[in-house]
């Protein structure tokens, strides 16, 4: 038989059992406690207690807190470190890149390069960080700062029911004024007492003030006041330009949806008047509410005392309002807008067409004291062989957007940037031997989109830009995607287009003047002097004669306040919703908190496709949109514009089509000239007998004739 346990011992395992017991019960106690404070005890965000606005809140983790993220968080990389700088990303090796789970939104190596492999697509362009700094040490400031995002509403700061009645009236106005976004003093409308009645009982001013962001460097949270009856009801779904069905982006006056779709800090509901207002302290992408229901945004800077902090409030006001502020009227007579930093005198651009539009240059050979008819090697930079001119000035820069702009900049600090994926090749090369022969303008970049353009522009040896971590990614561009083989037949997508307004946030934040120009278009004159003396912050090219037209295919920027403001703005659309020209066109139109001026272009000068387009002509042929056009001029003595842009049309193909039959096509004049032995000049050498041509990414069809511009396309 089995001997019982000793007395002692059984106490022993007594004790230690009851122990046991005692722990698990401390431990689902605390459990309980801090489960009930979590869902019920965070009163102070919910009041909005300034010690606790001032925290960083929550982040969960993996998780992108934005639904409609369209700003990138760009760090700037140690120009010291010992890392490689692989085709725009840090990498010690150049064996593979990170999986997508380890890269932020918008990094990685290109987004290829799991499909080519970094030895195949980015092997010649690895550079040592210390001899090309990634792009430059100033940091970018495009991004939402993800430390003052706000976690997932909980119950005590988002109720079912969070609607208030009015602030207590006889508490005291502790409001001394307001200013517009352009300085002017305002009145004081009748929806603001309640309201700041609210701020001043919930909040800290100071505190608040600093949270709110400033319109021109974005991020952070905004104060913004809706008014639900002015709302939208739902609408359908729509469909972007790759014909996938898009939810709508209207919800009606839900404002639940609101609060959670933008996750507010602090929100309140309340009524003046008859009129009952909905405010909260939300993330700056909420304010593409006021865009989407199409309401005319207006801000109030106001302030408790003369010399106390300003708080922002952006308030959403109405949709068929004047686009002045309706309901404030300026009280100061001498009010004016903040003060422009000096500026140097703009230089003067000397227009510059040869008469016959000839391919050559004459030079005399001091050799043979001959005088020889040349290519300009500025015009064709991929005819120069190498062995010849081993490295042309802005070669090597690619990584470094600040010394590409010093070297590229002309002498009143504009750069021109063109956007380059590589089934645009051929319009790359007329674009810019058009623009450099004809119109004599050579101070430009080509922003390459992923790693096999980088190679590419390279290769042909143009000042690239490697400027991928600015792009959207898009799906179907992936080899094999369904995008990727339309290739040349391929229409620009929503996503695609965002990389305009965030390098020209960039190059504007290093103190350059921003043009950009498709590559769908042809150059003749030189239009500088029409653009840069133009008295407007933002000039650009105009699809119709409506005042609220806007074309991105070409515009500048001035670099101020004003125009940083309006494209940061824009920056809180999805970029997959639909493209920064749209975005542009609403932020132009409704948002007046960037105080940016902007004017449109001569459609004649700066002359487009649409221009022909005869007017109720609309037919589906095949299921695609067609129309009937007028006829165009084709002779080039007659020629009466700047750029001649390839718009209404889809494809870079079809694009090359509609050029050619409008005798614009210049790549041609160069094929002629390079089709037997040539001259090539350089700035020191002249090189005779050259035969290297211009590569073509297809053979192209037989020279279409005037009918083809007014057939049904």
């Amino acid at each position: 038989m089995q001997r019982a346990p000793a007395g002692g011992l059984v106490r022993r395992r007594r004790k230690i059992a009851g122990a046991y017991c005692g722990a698990c019960f401390v431990a689902l106690l605390l459990a309980y406690v801090l489960l009930v404070r979590a869902s019920f005890g965070d009163e102070d965000v919910a009041t909005g207690n300034a010690a606790e606005l001032a925290k960083p809140p929550p982040v969960a983790a993996g998780v992108l807190p934005l639904s409609n993220r369209n700003s990138r968080n760009v760090a700037a990389s140690d120009a010291a470190s010992s890392t490689l700088l692989v085709a725009g990303r840090e990498t010690t090796t150049d064996s593979e890149c990170r999986p997508d789970s380890e890269k932020r939104p918008g990094q990685g190596c290109g987004r290829r390069c799991e499909e080519h492999g970094l030895g195949v697509c980015c092997k010649d362009v690895l550079v040592s960080a210390s001899e090309a700094p990634f792009y430059d040490d100033v940091p970018w400031e495009l991004s939402f700062d993800e430390s003052h995002v706000p976690g997932p509403i909980t119950p005590a700061r988002h109720s079912k029911d969070p609607i208030r009645t009015s602030s207590n009236p006889s508490l005291p106005l502790q409001l001394h004024g307001c200013r517009a976004a352009g300085g002017e003093g305002l009145r004081i409308p009748l929806w603001l007492p309640p309201l700041w009645r609210e701020l001043t009982t919930a909040f800290d001013l100071p505190s608040l003030s600093s949270r709110l962001s400033r319109p021109d460097t974005g991020g952070g949270s905004v104060l913004v006041v809706w008014i639900p009856s002015k709302f939208m009801p739902p609408q359908k779904p729509g469909k972007n330009v790759r014909g996938e069905l898009v939810e709508a982006a209207t919800k009606g006056s839900n404002n639940s949806y609101y609060l959670e779709q933008y996750q507010a800090l602090w929100a309140t509901s309340y009524t003046s008047g008859d009129m009952a207002y909905h405010a909260q302290v939300v993330s700056r992408d909420a304010l593409v509410v006021c865009f989407w229901e199409r309401l005319h945004i207006n801000q109030y800077n106001c302030a408790a005392k003369p010399d106390g902090p300003r708080v922002a409030i952006h308030f959403c006001q109405c949709r068929h309002c004047a686009d002045k502020f309706s309901s404030t009227v300026p009280v100061e007579k001498n009010a004016a807008n903040p003060p422009t930093p000096p500026q140097a005198p703009l230089a003067r651009y000397a227009a510059r067409r040869p008469p016959d539009a000839s391919v050559f240059v004459t030079v005399s050979d001091p050799e043979s004291k001959r005088q020889l008819q040349c290519i300009d090697a500025g015009t064709a930079p991929w005819l120069v062989r190498r062995k010849h001119k081993p490295a042309f000035k802005y070669e090597g820069l690619h990584n470094d957007l600040k010394r590409l702009l010093e070297v590229q900049a002309d002498e009143n600090r504009v750069v021109l940037v063109y956007i380059f994926n590589k089934f645009w090749v051929d319009h790359l090369h007329n674009v810019v031997f058009s623009m450099t022969k004809h119109a004599g303008f050579s101070n430009f970049i080509v922003a390459t989109l992923d790693c096999e353009s980088l190679e590419l522009c390279m290769k042909n040896r143009l000042p690239c830009l490697n400027a991928e971590r600015f792009a959207e990614a898009e799906s179907d561009m992936k080899v094999g995607g369904a995008g990727h083989k339309k290739g040349f037949q391929r229409k620009v997508t929503e996503e695609l287009s965002w990389i305009k307004p965030r390098l020209a946030l960039k190059v504007m934040s290093l103190g350059f003047r921003f043009l950009m120009a498709d590559m769908d278009m042809s150059w003749w004159t030189n239009p500088m002097d029409n653009v840069i003396t133009r008295q407007a912050d933002f000039v650009h090219q105009c699809d119709t004669p409506n005042k609220q037209s806007i074309n991105t295919g070409f515009y500048l920027l001035h670099d101020n306040a004003h125009t940083k403001a309006l494209f940061q703005n824009i920056l809180v659309f999805p970029p997959w919703r639909l493209s920064d020209q749209n975005a542009l066109k609403l932020a132009v139109r409704y948002d007046h908190t960037h105080d940016a001026s902007s004017i449109c272009l001569d459609r004649w000068k700066f002359n487009m496709k649409c221009n022909y387009k005869v007017d109720k002509s609309e037919k589906s042929v095949n299921g695609v949109r067609t129309f009937k056009w007028k006829p165009q001029q084709r002779r080039r003595d007659l020629f009466d514009w700047h750029i001649f842009h390839a718009t209404c049309l889809d494809g870079a193909v079809a694009k090359i089509d509609w050029l050619r039959a409008s005798n614009a096509w210049f790549l041609d004049d160069l094929d002629a000239a390079t089709h037997q032995p040539y001259c090539l000049v350089t700035d020191d050498l002249i090189l005779t007998n050259e035969t290297r041509t211009t590569m073509h990414s297809a053979k192209y069809p037989t020279k279409l004739d005037e009918s083809y511009l007014q057939e049904r396309h």
